[in-house]
C-alpha cells in the first residue's frame, strides 16, 4: 500500500481519494496513469480537474458520486481510458467538458442525467464501442465532432429542446438516417464522412454541407420539401456547383446571416415561403443587389457555411440581401515576403479574414504559409486556402487565431509534410498540439514546435506516414507530442513530486529528470548545521508597493533546497543555466552543495532575474555568478528608471542580507561581488559598482561560469552602512 496527501494505491491497482477531499486535479495522479485499476472517490467531492484521469489505460471502474457540482467534472477528464467499459455521470451535472472520454475505445455505455445542457467538442469521440446514444431532456448544444469516429454508433435518440448541432458530430458513424427536432436551430456539416441515405431538418434551421445525404428533406409548416443532393446543391470545394439554400423568407432583413461565395456563374437554391424550389443564377443576385442598395448590409464573414441561410423574396419587387464584402488587408503591412507570392490566394483570405490588429494579422499570415497558401505548388496553394476558409476563419475569432497560431514563418520554410499534417489533424480536435497547466497557467506549446521541427519528427518515425488509411501506421499528434515532451518519468516518490510537476511543465525528458533528481536528493538531505549559504529574508517582502516607490518595487529570494524552481531557472530567463546545457554545472552545483544556490529577483509576482550564487570558504566571498533577466521583462527594465532604481535597491538590500545571515551563523564574509560574463543588468550595474581588480573564482570548481570579471556589490568596510539602509526599511516593515 503507498499513501500519499489525498489518496493511497493498494498493491492490486486500487486507488482510493481520502474522505474529506474536495478537490482532485491531474497534477495529483499524473505519475501513476498506467497502474491504477479501478478508483473509489469518496461521497461529498466536489470538483474533478481537467485530465485528472487521461491515460488511465487499465482503469475499468470509476465511480461518480452525485455531491459532484454541476460544472465539476473538466475537460480530458478520462481521455484515453482505454479499458473503460462503462461511465455513470453525476445527475446535477449540467455540461460534459471537450474530450471528456476521447479516444475510450471500449466504453459500450454512458448513463447521462436530465440536467445535461450542453455537450462540448470530442466529448465521447473515438469511442468505437459505443452503440447508442439518448438525449438528456434538457440538452441544447452538441459541439463539434462530439462523437466522431464512433465507429459503432448506429441508434441515436434526439430530444426536443436540442437547438445547435455543429460540425463532425455523427462524422464517421454507423448512423444512416436523421430527423432533427423542430428545435434545432443549427446543423452544421455534422455528418461528413458518412454516406446518410437521409436526413429531415425543418425549415427554420441553418445547415450545411448536404452533400453527404442522398436524400433530405425540409420541413415547413404546411409541406415537406424533398430533394437529393445534386438537386439541391451545396456549397462544397468540388467541380460541380456552388450553391445555398434560402428560406423562411419572412424574416428578410432581421436574423439574416449572410454568406459571401458563391463563385460567377453558379447557381443559388432556395425555397420561398410557399415551400416552392427556387433556382436563381448568382449573376441574378449581384444585379437585384444593384438595384435594391439601400438595404441594410450585411456582412460576409463566414465562409462557407453552406446553408447559414440567405433570406429572399420571389417577388422582384421585394429586396435581396446585399451580399457585401469586408475590406481586405492593407497590402503595405503583409510581409514582404508574402507581397510576391499568390496573391491572389491571399486576397481571398483577406476578403473575409477582417483583422483588425497586427498580431491578428501576423498570426493569419504565419498559419497561411505554414500551410501553403503561397506554395508554388498551385494544388497544394488551393488546398491550404480552402482548408483556412473552412475550418480557421469559419470557427476562431481574431484573438483564438493569435493565441492558437504563432508559427515562426518567416525563419522557417513551408513543409508540406507538415501543412498535411496539420490540416488533417486539426479540424477534428483543434487544441491538438497545445496543453495548458490548470494550476500555473503555463502554456506548452507543442504545436508551434512541431511546425519548426517537424523533419526531426519524420525522421524519429521513418515508418509512419502523414497520409495513410491505416491507423497503426498514421503519425499523429499523439506521437509528435510525446516526441516533443517526453515526460513519462519512472519511479517518481513523493519527494520528487513537486520536482516532477515543475520539470514536466518545461518538456523535460526521462533521463534530464533522473539527472535532477540526484542534484535534488543530494540538496535536500543537507542536515542544517552543514549549510554555508545563509541570507535574511527580504524586509521589502512585509512593505507594501506603494511605500517601496511604486508598483514595481524588487524583491529578493534565496531559494530553499527543497524548491524545484532552482532546476527550471534556465528555462524562465532563456539562458544556458540547464541540466543539459552547458551551464548544467551551475544548476548541479546550486541544487546539491551546501555552499550555494540560487537567488530570484521579483517584480510583483513576476521572476525579473536570476542568479546562480555561491560561497567560497578560503576567499570569504559571496559571488553572485551573473544575473539573468526573461526576454518579457528586459525590455521593461531598460526603458524603466524607476524599475532599474528599485533593481539596484533591491541588490543593495541583498548584500545587506547576505552579510547579517552569514554573520548570525558564524560564518566570515569579506566581500560580495556579481560576474559580468553574460549578465543582463551590465549596463546598470556599471553605472553603479566598480570593477573588481582581482576576481576571486570559487575553489574547487572547473565548470562553467561567467564571474571571470566581477562588480564589486559590497564589502565589510561599507557594510556598516547598508546595514543602516536595510535597518531603515526592517524597521518600517515591523511598524506597519
Amino acid at each position: 500500500m503507498q499513501e500519499f496527501e489525498k489518496f493511497t494505491i493498494s498493491d492490486d491497482g486500487v486507488l482510493t481519494v481520502k474522505s474529506g477531499v474536495a478537490s482532485i486535479e491531474r497534477n495529483d495522479f499524473m505519475f501513476f496513469p498506467g497502474s491504477i485499476k479501478r478508483v473509489i472517490l469518496p461521497d461529498g467531492i466536489k470538483t474533478i480537474g481537467a485530465n485528472a484521469f487521461e491515460n488511465f489505460t487499465s482503469m475499468t471502474e470509476i465511480n461518480l458520486p452525485d455531491s459532484i457540482e454541476p460544472d465539476g467534472i473538466g475537460s480530458r477528464a478520462f481521455t484515453k481510458c482505454t479499458s473503460l467499459q462503462h461511465l455513470k455521470l453525476p445527475k446535477n451535472l449540467i455540461v460534459i467538458r471537450q474530450e471528456l472520454c476521447f479516444n475510450c475505445p471500449n466504453l459500450r455505455s454512458v448513463e447521462v442525467g436530465d440536467k445535461i445542457k450542453h455537450i462540448e467538442k470530442l466529448a465521447f469521440g473515438k469511442c468505437a464501442s459505443l452503440t447508442s446514444f439518448k438525449c438528456p431532456d434538457d440538452l441544447m448544444y452538441i459541439e463539434d465532432g462530439a462523437f466522431i469516429d464512433c465507429a459503432n454508433l448506429s441508434d441515436f435518440v434526439f430530444n426536443d429542446k436540442l437547438k445547435v448541432v455543429e460540425y463532425d458530430v455523427f462524422s464517421d458513424t454507423k448512423l444512416t438516417r436523421l430527423e432533427l427536432p423542430d428545435s434545432v436551430e443549427i446543423f452544421l456539416a455534422a455528418t461528413s464522412g458518412n454516406d446518410f441515405e437521409f436526413v429531415s431538418i425543418p425549415y427554420n434551421a441553418d445547415f450545411d454541407r448536404v452533400d453527404s445525404f442522398e436524400e433530405f428533406e425540409i420541413r415547413f409548416k404546411d409541406k415537406n420539401l424533398r430533394g437529393n443532393r445534386d438537386e439541391m446543391g451545396s456549397i462544397i470545394t468540388g467541380d460541380k456547383h456552388y450553391g445555398a439554400i434560402l428560406a423562411d423568407c419572412n424574416t428578410i432583413g432581421s436574423n439574416s446571416k449572410v454568406l459571401e461565395v458563391v463563385p460567377r456563374g453558379s447557381n443559388l437554391y432556395f425555397a420561398d415561403s410557399q415551400g416552392n424550389l427556387v433556382i436563381m443564377p448568382i449573376s441574378d443576385i449581384r444585379s437585384k443587389v444593384t438595384q435594391w442598395n439601400g438595404l441594410e448590409q450585411l456582412r460576409a464573414k463566414e465562409f462557407p457555411k453552406l446553408l447559414d441561410f440567405y433570406f429572399a423574396r420571389k417577388s422582384d419587387k421585394m429586396p435581396l440581401p446585399h451580399i457585401t464584402v469586408v475590406t481586405g488587408m492593407p497590402r503595405d503591412e503583409i510581409p514582404q515576403f508574402y507581397k510576391d507570392n499568390n496573391a491572389k490566394n491571399w486576397g481571398e483570405i483577406s476578403k473575409i479574414a477582417n483583422c483588425k490588429t497586427n498580431e491578428g494579422k501576423g498570426s493569419l499570415f504565419g498559419l497561411a504559409h505554414a500551410l501553403g497558401v503561397f506554395s508554388n505548388d498551385g494544388k497544394e496553394s488551393k488546398e491550404a486556402t480552402d482548408y483556412i476558409k473552412m475550418y480557421i476563419l469559419d470557427n476562431y475569432s481574431e484573438e483564438q487565431i493569435h493565441e492558437m497560431f504563432n508559427f515562426n514563418s518567416q525563419k522557417t520554410p513551408f513543409n508540406p509534410e507538415f501543412a498535411k499534417f496539420f490540416m488533417q489533424n486539426f479540424h477534428k480536435n483543434p487544441r491538438f498540439l497545445q496543453s495548458t497547466d490548470q494550476i500555473t497557467g503555463i502554456t506548452t506549446d507543442y504545436m508551434n514546435a512541431a511546425h519548426d521541427s517537424f523533419d526531426k519528427v519524420l525522421e524519429a518515425f521513418p515508418n509512419k506516414r502523414v497520409i495513410t488509411r491505416q491507423d497503426n501506421e498514421r503519425l499523429t499528434p499523439e506521437i509528435v507530442s510525446k516526441f516533443l515532451n517526453n515526460t513519462s518519468y519512472e519511479n517518481v516518490t513523493e519527494e520528487l513530486l513537486p520536482l516532477a510537476k515543475t520539470v514536466s511543465k518545461f518538456g523535460y525528458s526521462k533521463e534530464a529528470f533522473n539527472k535532477l533528481s540526484e542534484w535534488y536528493k543530494e540538496g535536500i538531505s543537507i542536515p542544517v548545521d552543514k549549510m554555508q549559504l545563509f541570507c535574511k529574508t527580504d524586509p521589502a517582502l512585509h512593505l507594501s508597493p506603494t511605500s517601496m516607490g511604486g508598483e514595481n518595487v524588487v524583491t529578493y529570494e534565496l531559494l530553499d533546497k527543497k524548491n524545484p524552481l532552482a532546476a527550471v531557472l534556465g528555462d524562465i530567463t532563456n539562458c544556458c543555466q540547464r541540466a543539459n546545457s552547458v551551464g548544467g554545472g551551475c544548476v548541479k552545483y546550486g541544487m546539491s552543495e551546501p555552499n550555494s544556490g540560487f537567488v530570484v529577483l521579483r517584480a510583483g509576482n513576476q521572476i525579473i532575474g536570476q542568479a546562480w550564487v555561491w560561497y567560497d570558504e578560503k576567499t570569504k566571498q559571496i559571488t553572485l555568478d551573473n544575473i539573468e533577466v526573461p526576454h518579457v521583462a528586459r525590455q521593461k527594465i531598460e526603458q524603466d528608471d524607476i524599475l532599474q532604481q528599485n533593481v539596484l535597491n533591491c541588490l543593495n538590500r541583498l548584500s545587506v542580507g547576505f552579510f547579517k545571515g552569514m554573520k548570525e551563523k558564524g560564518l566570515d564574509v569579506e566581500q560580495i561581488t556579481i560576474g559580468k560574463g553574460y549578465n543582463d543588468f551590465n549596463n546598470i550595474l556599471a553605472k553603479n559598482y566598480d570593477t573588481v581588480k582581482q576576481p576571486k573564482m570559487l575553489t574547487d570548481y572547473s565548470g562553467y561560469s561567467d564571474a571571470a570579471q566581477q562588480f564589486l556589490l559590497a564589502n565589510q568596510r561599507n557594510f556598516e552602512h547598508d546595514i543602516n539602509k536595510f535597518q531603515d526599511v526592517e524597521e518600517s516593515a515591523h511598524a506597519r
